[in-house]
């Protein structure tokens, strides 16, 4: 029914379902000693609704399906939250079209690469213009203060993008130190740029904000 998985849109129904997700998660099938469990470690009624969302997803595996979503929304009295969940895909689905038309082909050979012209002094790579050795390696860590000052707010999502397991994102949610959304984002990031060393790069941090709709922020790193 949608380009993204379901799990794409737990952010957009935590926020949505909010106070009414003990209704959705009956819908869901969740007996009432899990609920208590989710109320219990969880601070909020939008990490409730996150948590109980990723648990279903997880318990039901393939058949944690769109299609049972939008019906238990349904049921739940959530049509209101359902028809906007709609919207959304059909956005999403848009754009990843319009994405999929500008990608060059796969089969299509790679530019070829242009002959440099300068001097012997920028050639020799004395800091006039770029040497034979290549570009320098960005330095990923000074974007995080701005990734942090403008989507802190959806840590855990990007946290999915950039690989954490849920395991993971919950193991910083719940370490006391960490009790706001802006010192876990950095702690995220500064794990993801430890565990992943090189292969942590600033053109894997854009394509993790586009895929959590933060372009704007993306393009301004």
């Amino acid at each position: 029914m949608a380009a993204k998985g379901v799990g794409e849109y737990f952010h957009f129904l935590k926020e949505a379902v909010s106070t009414k997700w003990e209704d959705l998660a009956f819908f869901l099938n969740f007996k009432t000693t899990a609920v208590r469990n989710i109320k219990r470690r969880n601070d909020d009624d939008m990490s409730r609704c996150k948590d109980m969302l990723e648990i279903w997803e997880e318990r039901d595996g393939d058949k944690a399906t769109m299609d049972v979503l939008m019906k238990a929304l349904s049921k739940a009295g959530l049509g209101k939250v359902r028809d906007d969940l709609k919207k959304e895909i059909s956005r999403n689905d848009t754009g990843a079209k319009r994405t999929s038309r500008k990608r060059p082909s796969d089969n299509q050979p790679p530019p070829k690469a242009k002959k440099m012209r300068g001097s012997k002094r920028q050639q020799n790579g004395d800091g006039a213009g770029p040497s034979q050795s290549g570009a320098a390696k960005v330095d990923v860590t000074q974007y995080f203060d701005k990734v942090i000052s403008s989507v802190s707010y959806k840590w855990d999502d990007l946290a999915r993008k950039l690989g954490f397991e849920r395991g993971e994102i919950k193991a910083i949610e719940n370490t006391p130190a960490l009790r706001d959304p802006n010192q876990r984002c950095r702690e995220m990031l500064e794990r993801w740029e430890r565990s992943k060393a090189g292969g942590a790069t600033l053109r894997i941090l854009k394509q993790a904000l586009i895929d959590i709709d933060e372009r704007k922020t993306a393009e301004s790193l």
